[in-house]
């Protein structure tokens, strides 16, 4: 099924420029819920700022296991592909990481931390630093995102793409799909 767009505003809210992606069959259930706060988390993201946080529910064939999940997140295809490179081409000048520098880890992004059923990982860069923590309990899993502005550029930085972040989060999520070994293996 080919995925449709639609780009405009948020009406009466002076947001700036957001994408929503069309409501379509089939497509997992993906909402916003309160930062998933552990002493994990504590641990690796003291000081940051708890942007926002997403939750769906794990598919009796898929993994609960927070690296494949993080894995499968971001492997960026379709619209969040094209957001990513032109993030990259805007960045590069200026001597920012971008995705497309280096191999990506084996979770999508350097891992810092790690338990039975979470995982934070992140970046330190001269403009911001960031957080993400995948955490997969009771049936569901959930990203929480945190920031922690570096200087002015890093506030210049945020400020244009966290209009974006929450439809990418919520898009990447909605498109994950890591199967369990064990749910491929007695089928």
């Amino acid at each position: 099924m080919k995925k449709r767009y639609l780009l405009g505003t948020l009406a009466g809210a002076g947001l700036g420029w957001a994408v929503w992606e069309l409501a379509k069959p089939g497509v997992r259930s993906v909402s916003r819920c309160e930062p998933s706060v552990t002493d994990l988390t504590r641990q690796h993201a003291e000081g940051f700022e708890a942007v926002d946080a997403w939750s769906a529910p794990i598919q009796p064939d898929e993994t609960t296991d927070p690296v494949e999940w993080a894995k499968a997140v971001t492997s960026f295809n379709g619209l969040v592909e094209i957001l990513i490179r032109a993030r990259d081409l805007v960045v590069r000048p200026f001597g920012l990481a971008t995705a497309t520098d280096q191999e990506p880890p084996p979770s999508g992004f350097p891992l810092i931390a790690a338990g039975p059923s979470e995982i934070v990982c992140g970046l330190d860069d001269a403009h911001l630093d960031f957080r993400v923590g995948v955490t997969t309990t009771d049936g569901q899993v959930t990203f929480t995102t945190w920031v922690r502005i570096n200087n002015t550029f890093g506030q210049v930085y945020w400020a244009a793409v966290r209009c974006f972040h929450p439809w990418i989060v919520r898009a990447m999520l909605q498109q994950a799909r890591p199967t369990s070994t064990e749910a491929n293996e007695s089928a």
